[in-house]
């Protein structure tokens, strides 16, 4: 298989529609009370404000746990869990365009510290300074570009 090929395979699954049709399994009582350090910090760090909410999944010898923690969203206050289905686009930067990215480095066909619109010239078009947004800006989120758009309004 070749390199990257299998990641994708894993992202594409992890985006088939559904779930399974089976039941949830029950938690494991002893793996439960090992996990409880971990939960807390999950828990802390939901209540500090790093995520709504967040679902922890072990399985250890076919024992199985399942933790979840806040809420599955801004206008959704129920308890996420472990049938809880999270939008996989959120992680389509870190697991496949970071590594990609790298690899391109590596390479020698992606330079970080380029100006983005070396590899795309229409990115320049449209408001503010974006000649001088570099590859390196993009992925650290240090553009300066708005955060996001409504683009399921836009469609």
């Amino acid at each position: 298989m070749q390199p990257g090929r299998g990641l994708a395979c894993i992202i594409f699954a992890a985006c088939a529609p559904g779930l399974p049709h089976t039941p949830p399994l029950p938690n494991n009582a002893t793996l439960a009370s090992t996990l409880g350090p971990v939960t807390a910090v999950l828990d802390s760090a939901i209540a500090a404000g790093a995520a709504p909410g967040a679902v922890l999944a072990v399985s250890i010898k076919g024992q199985r746990f399942i933790y979840g923690t806040g809420h599955r969203g801004v206008h959704d206050s129920a308890r996420p869990g472990g049938q809880t289905l999270y939008d996989m686009a959120s992680l389509t930067k870190v697991i496949a365009l970071t590594t990609l990215s790298m690899m391109a480095v590596e390479d020698g066909k992606l330079d970080l510290d380029a100006p983005v619109v070396h590899y795309l010239p229409d990115f320049a078009r449209g408001t503010g300074p974006k000649t001088l947004v570099t590859v390196r800006d993009l992925l650290l989120h240090d553009s300066g570009l708005p955060a996001g758009r409504a683009l399921w309004r836009e469609t």
